[in-house]
């Protein structure tokens, strides 16, 4: 009886902890215009994870591609990659709410200086 006991609350802890887990949206790659694919998926950030949004912005700051899924740790955000030709890679964290890293907004139009 503890033995089943114990085990129910095992259970119990399990799917508190999973129902609590930050949820974000992965996506391979996101072209302006263009749908994520593949389409629907999602991953779980660790507990110390965040949810990321890679951007890769032209030299006139238009968002060229968007990147999405999870990343391990927070120490890993707010970075920005200088690339070739004035071209740049921002990686941007959220851990606001399931899916915070799907802000569509980020693909149309100029991103705010």
């Amino acid at each position: 009886m503890a033995r089943a006991l114990l085990l129910t609350a095992c259970a119990l802890f399990c799917l508190v902890v999973v129902a609590d887990a930050l949820k974000c949206r992965l996506c391979s790659s996101v072209l302006p215009g263009m749908p994520c694919m593949p389409p629907e998926k999602t991953c779980v950030a660790q507990a110390s994870g965040a949810c990321l949004s890679v951007l890769t912005l032209s030299a006139d700051n238009q968002v060229q591609q968007k990147i999405m899924g999870c990343t391990p740790s927070i120490k890993k955000c707010d970075r920005t990659w200088d690339l070739s030709s004035g071209r740049r890679m921002e990686f941007k964290c959220c851990t606001t709410h399931d899916n915070c890293n799907e802000d569509e907004s980020e693909l149309t139009g100029t991103r705010p200086e």
